[in-house]
């Protein structure tokens, strides 16, 4: 009993350093209660049976491997938002990533392709996102599909679907780099749900634009605005 005793000092010394803390506390039938902590709170409890020749160290490093494995469970499930930071003078942030089916990355590919193939790979994630934007948006539909087919009668909401372009694109490598960051979770629009090539467009459409929504900014040759 004495080494047990002093095997529990031991470990209350040590545990600062390697972030776990222990409590212990006799049970009934010979049974040895033990709490492990991070930060003030009770994250695991395991019950062994001491007998006396029980391997003290064995039992914590099974109690700190399983609360290992705790944490890397959460820190799976969770959504990392890194810092802000500016990549090709756009203000990025990093969103929780989307799960899309093959199809859905084939529609993205082809309308970013079909907006933004003569931009580099921000002004191409930038159409991507403005997309992703709206399909998690309420005023929009709710799937990539939706967004990108959206029309009114024989007018569509992108152009490319009107004049048939996006049917005859063919997909770089660069645009598939930019879908797939989208996707993954880099968003540089800044909440951007619409943009406008104003030499392109016809001038009733810009009008609207100038008129009725939030100008954001400009990159590359598309302006970026939102309601």
């Amino acid at each position: 009993m004495k080494k047990l005793f002093a095997v529990l000092c031991l470990m209350l010394i040590l545990c600062p350093a390697i972030k776990y803390t222990f409590a212990f506390a006799a049970g009934s039938s010979g049974e040895l209660c033990v709490y492990v902590k991070t930060l003030g709170e009770v994250v695991s409890c395991s019950s062994v049976l001491y007998t006396g020749s029980e391997d003290k160290e064995n039992v914590t490093d099974n109690l700190i491997m399983s609360q290992q494995n705790h944490e890397k469970t959460v820190e799976s499930s969770a959504v990392v938002h890194k810092a802000e930071e500016k990549v090709n003078g756009l203000v990025t942030k990093y969103r929780q990533k989307l799960n899309l089916t093959k199809s859905e990355y084939e529609i993205l590919y082809r309308i970013v392709e079909a907006e933004a193939g003569g931009e580099n790979i921000s002004g191409r994630m930038l159409v991507a996102n403005v997309i992703i934007n709206r399909m998690k948006s309420r005023h929009f539909p709710n799937s990539i599909k939706g967004v990108v087919f959206a029309h009114s009668g024989r007018t569509y909401q992108f152009s490319p679907i009107s004049d048939g372009r996006y049917y005859s694109v063919k997909i770089s490598d660069i645009t598939k780099k930019a879908v797939k960051r989208a996707v993954n979770g880099e968003d540089n629009s800044r909440g951007a749900e619409y943009f406008v090539c104003r030499s392109l467009a016809d001038s009733d459409n810009v009008r609207w634009f100038d008129n009725c929504l939030e100008y954001l900014f400009s990159y590359g040759c598309h302006e970026f605005f939102k309601k």
